[in-house]
């Protein structure tokens, strides 16, 4: 199900790179064009100095019209498409309620020094069998409600110095 109602937010509107608000909307379709941000993201390294690493601001998707709801929901399933440019992270893929953040963030490592593995995927499920994102009793109502729904951010890879413009294309959450 792709959410009906889209709005970005951001924790710091000075250092946070938004993204193209003319263009939010389309995430309420599937295989659209998608909404990049305003500018890339950048890693700059600055040995021996901390790097600088750019974030998005937030993207709460939210409005999702359920068809079909379990009585007793089990599992969360949000399937996310991007072209992450190869270095593009999660930072925050997290459920959220009412406005608030609910659940455990659900971003995944972008890479695994010690495997040599790199996890940055264009399509990337979140959640999967019997998780429902570490929020206990959640209720048919609640995922009803319009203001449930999920609230994404990235930021710059953490290793590989880089200047990318994040495109995402879809959110597409399910509920079983």
């Amino acid at each position: 199900m792709t959410p009906t109602l889209i709005s970005q937010y951001a924790d710091n509107a000075d250092t946070q790179i938004s993204w193209k608000s003319e263009d939010l909307d389309l995430l309420s379709y599937l295989n659209q064009t998608g909404v990049s941000t305003v500018k890339p993201l950048v890693h700059i390294s600055r040995s021996p100095k901390l790097d600088i690493v750019d974030q998005t601001w937030f993207i709460r998707a939210t409005g999702f019209k359920f068809n079909n709801l379990p009585n007793r929901i089990s599992e969360v399933i949000a399937v996310v498409k991007m072209n992450r440019g190869g270095r593009i992270s999660d930072d925050t893929i997290q459920l959220c309620y009412q406005g608030q953040l609910i659940g455990h963030n659900q971003a995944q490592m972008a890479y695994d020094a010690n495997l040599n593995q790199n996890y940055l995927t264009n399509t990337t499920q979140y959640g999967g069998l019997t998780d429902t994102w570490g929020v206990k009793n959640l209720t048919t109502s609640m995922v009803q409600d319009d203001s449930f729904g999920i609230t994404l951010k990235y930021k710059s890879h953490p290793h590989w110095p880089h200047s990318t413009a994040p495109i995402l294309y879809s959110v597409d959450i399910q509920i079983i």
